[in-house]
This record gives structure tokens, sequence and C-alpha cells, in this order.
């Protein structure tokens, strides 16, 4: 497993609203966890270079630093969960999402569809009708708030690179969004 529990647990509060900034207060009251547990590995990912911060008086709000390669690695993992799960809820067979002709495409569920992200159009894969998305779309979905409702069937490096590619999209979007 890379990281542990806590550390992708953290991860995940920021995946799962990529366009939000959250103070070490905040990340703690979400999780559950006690304030110093918290902090600590706040600091780690920062030195690692995992989050960044912006200092607001005497505090801080950390976001997710899309372009560390160590940030990829854990956003893929936890991606890669939330598809297991998804998987054995739903007893989906992966191996009909993984055919030659779908390898370079991003599989993925929102909202009870299946999509491919390719420039191919509408494909027919075995029992799944998979709808065509464009990658603006996509991006569109994440810079809303929903990327937490996407379960990446195929492809989820591609996927987190993606998000990756949006990296000051999702920075400004957070910090000018009105409450």
């Amino acid at each position: 497993m890379i990281g542990n529990r806590l550390e992708q647990d953290i991860i995940k509060v920021f995946q799962d609203n990529i366009t939000e900034t959250y103070s070490i207060n905040a990340l703690s009251k979400l999780l559950g966890k006690a304030y110093p547990y918290i902090n600590r590995k706040t600091n780690f990912f920062i030195k690692e270079g995992i989050l960044r911060k912006i200092n607001l008086g005497n505090s801080y709000q950390c976001f997710l630093n899309l372009k560390s390669e160590k940030t990829k690695i854990f956003m893929m993992m936890n991606e890669l969960n939330k598809r297991d799960f998804y998987i054995q809820k739903n007893k989906i067979s992966l191996s009909e999402f993984e055919k030659d002709s779908m390898k370079n495409s991003i599989i993925l569920s929102f909202d009870k569809d299946f999509y491919i992200i390719s420039a191919s159009n509408d494909v027919i894969s075995g029992s799944f009708r998979l709808k065509s998305m464009a990658i603006d779309k996509l991006a569109e979905l994440i810079l809303n708030g929903h990327g937490s409702r996407i379960i990446v069937l195929n492809n989820i490096e591609n996927y987190v690179n993606i998000i990756s590619g949006l990296g000051d999209e999702i920075l400004l979007k957070g910090l000018t969004r009105k409450e």
C-alpha cells in the first residue's frame, strides 16, 4: 500500500473536492481525527511537495500540488480503491473495458451511465453502451465538484493526468469561488 490509511484519507478529502482549500483544523474535523495527527501529516505532505499552502494571517489553507508525481500516485491509488469498490458492489467485469480498441481511452461511470473519452464515437462493449464524452466536458464536471461521483474503470493514469493539467484552473476556481 502506498501511504497509510490516514495519508490516503487526507488526499481523498482534497481529491473529492478538488477546487477546495482546507485548513488543518477543517481537515481534522472532516476526518474525525485529532488535530496533532492531521497537523503532522499535513506538514509532512507540504515538505514532500504533495500539498501546497496559502498563508492567511496566522494560519494557512492547503491544496493539492497537482504537478507533483507523489500527489498523482496518491490520487491514482484513491481512484483504484474507488473503482475496486464500485466493481465489487456492482459485479462488473473489467475485461469488458480492456479490449485493445479501448486501451488508450478513458472509460468511466458517471450517474449510472458509462462513458468513453477518446476520438471515437459511441461504442458497445459487451453488455455496456459507452457514450462519448469530450475531455472538456470531463474537465467541466471535475471543476464543478462532481469528481467524487466519477468512477474511472480504465486508464486511471490518463484521468489523473487530465486533472493535473487543470491545476491552475482548479486553484483559481477555488480561490475565486463566491460564498
